[in-house]
């Protein structure tokens, strides 16, 4: 039930803030100026830099062939980042949906079966990227955009990637 009301609150949150963060991207951009784009890549750089050094307990005995797959997973999520999404505000975006993976991720790990547990957790990561992107249809100072459906829900998955990488129990290798 605590996992189900922590993703209820971080849907919502996620939801609620959709008006204004163009507002907030405006008036951190006109602060920042051409450093804007700049300052939010560092931002992302660190944030992945805060997220390993949290998981370097449980990473540092892993062998090579789970550094190539976290490294493989980390390139595809920045690679999407850096290459598909043009504004900056949008990079965050992603981010959030990568973590909204784990949370949801967490709600349906009572079902039996891991591949299920995966399949339902992405899909349900995509419906709510994609009312994410309906409600935006109806906002003033937003898009509605297909593309921010797909990059919602492959940053979802990633976000899985990474996790069931990061919990797999294999031997080390």
């Amino acid at each position: 039930m605590k996992n189900k009301l922590i993703l209820a609150a971080y849907v919502a949150l996620i939801y609620s803030t959709l008006s204004i963060t163009p507002n907030f991207s405006e008036l951190l951009s006109g602060i920042l100026g051409k450093n804007f784009n700049p300052a939010v890549n560092i931002f992302i750089i660190s944030a992945v830099i805060t997220v390993t050094g949290l998981f370097y307990g449980k990473i540092k005995t892993k062998g090579p062939g789970f550094y190539l797959k976290v490294a493989a997973v980390l390139f595809l999520y920045l690679f999407f980042i850096f290459r598909w999404t043009e504004i900056p505000a949008e990079k965050l975006h992603l981010l959030e949906y990568g973590f909204l993976s784990c949370l949801v991720l967490k709600v349906v790990s009572n079902v039996r079966s891991r591949m299920r547990q995966y399949l339902y957790a992405a899909l349900i990561v995509g419906a709510i990227g994609c009312v994410d992107e309906l409600i935006q249809k109806f906002l003033p100072n937003r898009v509605c955009d297909p593309k921010d459906m797909a990059l919602n829900f492959i940053s979802g998955i990633l976000g899985l990637a990474l996790i069931d990488i990061l919990n797999s129990r294999k031997a080390r290798t």
